[in-house]
């Protein structure tokens, strides 16, 4: 978990108090920046910790 000014930053949550777009666009260039690897293929391994993804582990029928 890492407190940066407004933003509390814990895993792929981030909480930004008060709202300031701003601040989210700042946190979210962070996350992406942190993230450049030597192949996309690591990269995405690293994003994948960083964000919740909408359909990620959802089963099909």
């Amino acid at each position: 978990m890492r407190k940066r000014g407004k933003t509390l930053d814990i895993d792929a949550l981030l909480v930004v108090d008060p709202y300031e777009w701003t601040c989210v666009h700042a946190a979210l260039l962070q996350r992406v920046a942190s993230c450049e690897r030597s192949t996309w293929a690591e990269s995405l391994d690293c994003l994948r910790t960083k964000f919740f993804w909408e359909y990620e582990g959802v089963e099909y029928r």
